[in-house]
């Protein structure tokens, strides 16, 4: 495959609290102590979701993006959907907007195909344009901007399938 192709666009990096690590030599950066403490919460009963599923890494978060934005560029609703579970939940303020649900929330695989195969038809020129990727644990941020000139982020978490269970949209 080849490389992902990014629309150009400015990320500002704020100064975290890691930076000022990495450069105060005084002070001694997060290392295995870190885990461990983290294992110890783990034993005192804080939630911890164990090794469910194996953690996603950069390939596959590009993978995914590559053909998620192709799908949506060719407006193939049955190739959309196959990257999500059946019983996936959806959350974007778009849907309120579009099917009218008040709390922007649908939960399901078919009644997400409904409300996807509307805004296609309201948008037939719909194109996105990705302009990051972020990879996390069990989840990917895809940052794009539509043919309409918004830019959005969409959270998409991934069930031991790698596919998505829940999604999140953001909007500005």
């Amino acid at each position: 495959m080849g490389a992902l192709a990014l629309c150009p666009v400015v990320i500002r990096r704020s100064n975290l609290l890691s930076d000022e690590l990495a450069t105060d030599a005084s002070v001694e950066p997060p290392s295995q102590s870190l885990a461990v403490h983290f294992g110890e919460l783990a034993i005192e009963g804080l939630p911890y979701a164990g090794n469910a599923h194996p953690m996603l890494d950069q390939q596959f978060a590009d993978e995914f993006a590559r053909d998620w934005i192709d799908s949506w560029n060719a407006h193939a609703l049955d190739r959309i959907l196959a990257h999500y579970a059946d019983d996936f939940e959806m959350s974007s303020p778009m849907i309120a907007q579009v099917v009218g649900a008040p709390d922007g929330r649908l939960e399901g695989k078919a009644v997400v195909r409904t409300y996807w195969k509307k805004a296609l038809e309201q948008v037939p020129d719909l194109r996105f344009c990705l302009s990051a990727c972020f990879v996390g644990v069990d989840s990917v941020v895809l940052c794009y901007e539509s043919s309409l000139g918004r830019q959005a982020a969409e959270v998409l978490f991934f069930d031991s399938r790698k596919l998505v269970w829940r999604a999140f949209a953001h909007y500005i």
